[in-house]
């Protein structure tokens, strides 16, 4: 078990962890990393003969706030290259060439949109 986001696992062996999160998080992104690497340690058969064969993971991401929002208390802005966009898939790539390094870990960001409200998951006041 895997503290944080629970994991969600397919047919296929994949893991997916999904978390909606409704108030704004500063350290959301660290937050989400520690979670993966939390299940990735789980995944890890340690022994004599490790088996590092990991299955795809997807850290689905649903936030009623911008990364602009959480990060503003802390003096921090960001600058986007497209203020619009507010769905982010993230994989390992090579800085330089932007070749795929690693296509077993992808998250996926949906920050608020116009749309988007987190009103629309609560009940009573509640989760």
């Amino acid at each position: 078990m895997v503290s944080g986001a629970e994991p969600c696992v397919t047919g296929n062996g994949e893991h997916i962890m999904v978390e909606i999160q409704c108030a704004p998080q500063m350290h959301f992104i660290s937050r989400t990393l520690v979670y993966v690497a939390r299940l990735i340690n789980t995944l890890s058969e340690k022994g004599k003969d490790w088996n590092f064969e990991l299955p795809k993971i997807y850290s689905v991401n649903i936030l009623d706030f911008t990364f602009e929002e959480a990060l503003k208390p802390l003096g921090i802005e960001i600058k986007r290259a497209d203020p619009s966009k507010y769905v982010s898939k993230v994989q390992l790539i090579d800085s330089d060439t932007k070749e795929l390094f690693y296509d077993k870990l992808t998250f996926t960001v949906g920050e608020r949109s116009r749309t988007m409200n987190c009103l629309i998951f609560l009940k009573n006041g509640k989760m």
